[in-house]
Formats: C-alpha cells, structure tokens, sequence
C-alpha cells in the first residue's frame, strides 16, 4: 500500500478537524492495512485489490455504532409491542366461542396497531404498578372472551416477559445490534478468507486517541470496544443504478446493506424546519447551484407515494428512464435537498467516475470537492481513472487553504493470491 500527502494542510479560519485512522487486519480480502482518513482520501489500484472492501468496513463501522444506544433503547420497544400483540392476538383467537362474537367485538385494524406502539412506549418509562394499569387497559376487551381471572394472570404473565425484556443489559443489546449489522453488511463473511483462523480486526481511532475496535473470530464471535459514541453516519454510494428501487425498495430482495440505508435516505420526507433548512441551503448554495445546472429537477412524492423526477414545469419523468450520469447528481443533490447529508459525515464513493462522461467527471470532482469544503465531510473514494483523479487533485489545489487530500494505491498480495 502506497500513500502519498496532497495539499495536506489545515482549514485555516474553519473547523477543525477530527483526523480518524483505519486499522485493519485480517478482515475479508485484506490482511493488513492502515489508511489516514481526513478531508479526502482516494484508493486507486487494480481489481480485485479490496478497494471497496475498505470502503465497506469504514461505512460498517460507523453506521453499526451511529447513536447505537437509541437504536438499542428502539428495539426493546418494537420487542414489548410485538410481545403486546402477539398475546392479544393468541388469547383472542383461541378463546371465540362462535362467528358470532367476531362480527360483535371489534377486532384491531391496522389503524388501532398504534395503540400497541403507545402502550409500549409508555410502559418503557413507567414503574410496575403502571405497567400492569397500561397492559390491563389494553386488554380490556378480552372481558368479552375470557374471564376476569383469566385476564388478569394473562395481563401479569405478560408484564413479566416485558420486565424481561427491559432487563437485558442495554449494553449487551448494542453489541448484538453492532454484530448483526457487520453480518449484514459482508454477508457473514467477515474473517480472512486465506486465513480463516485468524482474528478479524477493524481499528477505527479518532485524534490518535480513542478508539472503536471490532474483532471477530469464526464469522460470529465478536470483541467490540467502544471508547468513543459515533455521532455521523456514513453515506455509501456505489451504483447510481440504486435510484431505480426508489418505489420498491421495501418490496426488493437481494439489495446490499449500504444500498437499503441510501434508498432510506433518499425516500425520507424532508423535514419541516424552515430556519435550518434556509442555513443549510445559504451555506451550501454553490453546491446546489452546480447540480441544478447539471440535473433535469428534483425528485418529488406524488399523491400516490410514488417518486418521480420532476423539472421546473412540472414535467414528470419516470426514475428508471434517467440517465446513469443524471441519476448519479441526482443523488446528491435529493440528499442535500432533504437534509441527509450533515456536516462532519462521513461519505464514500466506490468508482463514481465510471457513468459519467469526460466533461461531467470534471463536474463530480469539483462536487466533491466543494462538500468537503463546506460541509467538513470525511470522504473516501475509489477510482481506477487516474483522469478522475487529477482532476480532484487540481479542484483541490483550488481549495488548498480547506482541503486535505490523501491517494492511497494499494496492491494485490501475491502470497497464497491473496488479494
């Protein structure tokens, strides 16, 4: 692995940074590696090489731990309200008597599901006198298929496996979750392929100090230490292609870890907060400038829920008729739109240049550029066009006072062809 130091200065004036470190060992294809990750950092090199690799690992390590502790606190409530339902549902189903009483006594609708969702949520900040209060009111029409005794050992039977579930350690749910996201992300395949026993590392350290650290034996025994909370989430971005799931994504099988947390992003609503928005749109107004020029509209929700792309009078365009150039500004420019992209993320770019023509190269390089300029991004990309690179080069020694540029090359390992 070679590593060569462009325009590696400071902002003077501007944020500081937080200059990150990827360690990694003997993870999937790469046996060793340490990469300096701040401003911009480029991975050129062959195929087969473990450029994305990288670029995987670095997205897995902070979107597995972003604010991972809500996550946790999220997923022992969607556990309580699955718990609440299910019992409703089997206790009722089990105890009609006649057709009879399914056509008198109100069944829950998808609508009256919220009334799980409330109990759960208020039972997670309640004391144990409340909690059996709110599982009694919710079921209190079981009156009209069990008894009374019944309903009430039902009601406590059911807030001791909720208090189980508030009992689990809220830490030891958060690894589970870490865990669960590197086996998603690299598809359970995590430790060297060449040398399976050894112990797969990902080091991630901040200001050569605190560090998260994930180790894993056999694809499934994880050391996770986290000195450190993860406040940014990584953006990946691989094929533009991506967009073409916009109106189907939750329907689609096969789509890549990274690819379901783009599509999330970009089918989020844009938020309503006028004040932050016009801030966010007055610092960034080069950037948009630039990509209104390039695109042919914006992306928008029709009152059916579907998206289309639509241009300054209203012309709608079907998502999947766009070009492969237009879709890949597209995807910036809905991202910024609504708000997905924050200052100090992190964002990763695996061979952006690959459906762009010559001249719209030039535009995405000096794109890239210009978030890391005004938004303080942490961005990673891959490329094998040493034309896409010179440009970075050049739109960075435009910027030298802001940006900070690092290309890494890295090479295949002959050993055992190990890559």
């Amino acid at each position: 692995m070679g590593e060569k130091n462009c325009a590696d200065v400071s902002a003077e004036g501007g944020v500081e940074r937080e200059s990150m470190r990827l360690e990694i060992q003997h993870f999937s294809k790469i046996k060793q590696a340490s990469i300096k990750l701040d401003g911009i950092t480029v991975i050129a090199g062959e195929n087969n090489t473990g450029k994305s690799t990288v670029g995987k690992i670095l997205s897995c390590m902070f979107n597995s731990m972003y604010k991972v502790d809500e996550k946790a606190s999220q997923k022992k409530k969607e556990q309580i309200e699955s718990l609440l339902r299910y019992n409703w549902q089997n206790s009722w189903y089990h105890n009609l008597k006649n057709d009879d009483q399914r056509v008198t006594v109100n069944v829950p609708s998808r609508t009256s599901r919220k009334r799980y969702a409330n109990a759960a949520e208020l039972i997670m900040a309640a004391d144990e006198e409340r909690k059996i209060e709110i599982i009694s009111e919710l079921y209190d029409n079981l009156r009209n298929v069990i008894d009374d005794e019944s309903r009430d050992a039902l009601c406590h039977e059911v807030l001791e496996k909720v208090n189980s579930i508030l009992n689990l350690k809220n830490e030891a749910v958060e690894q589970t979750l870490i865990a669960d996201t590197f086996g998603r992300y690299f598809y359970g395949q995590m430790n060297d392929l060449y040398e399976p026993e050894s112990e797969a590392k990902a080091i991630l350290l901040i200001q050569g100090k605190k560090k998260i650290q994930v180790g894993i034996k056999q694809n499934s025994e994880y050391m996770i230490e986290r000195e450190i909370s993860v406040m940014h989430e990584a953006i990946s971005i691989d094929s533009p292609a991506i967009m073409d799931y916009m109106n189907s994504w939750e329907y689609s099988d096969g789509l890549s870890e990274q690819d379901l947390h783009l599509l999330q992003k970009l089918s989020a609503n844009i938020p309503d907060n006028a004040i932050g928005k016009l801030m966010a749109e007055e610092k960034i107004s080069d950037i948009l400038k630039m990509l209104s020029e390039v695109t042919i509209g914006k992306v928008i929700k029709n009152e059916d829920g579907d998206f289309f792309l639509a241009d300054e009078e209203m012309h709608y365009f079907e998502i999947g008729n766009l070009s492969m150039g237009i879709k890949a500004f597209t995807i910036i420019r809905t991202l910024l739109e609504k708000g997905e992209i924050h200052e100090k993320d992190v964002m990763v770019l695996d061979e952006p240049e690959i459906h762009l023509h010559p001249e719209w190269q030039l535009i995405y390089a000096e794109l890239i550029v210009l978030l890391e300029k005004y938004l303080h991004l942490t961005i990673l990309i891959t490329t094998h066009s040493p034309y896409f690179l010179e440009a970075i080069e050049t739109y960075t020694k435009k910027n030298i006072m802001w940006i900070i540029l690092r290309i890494i090359t890295l090479h295949r390992q002959m050993e055992k062809k190990r890559l």
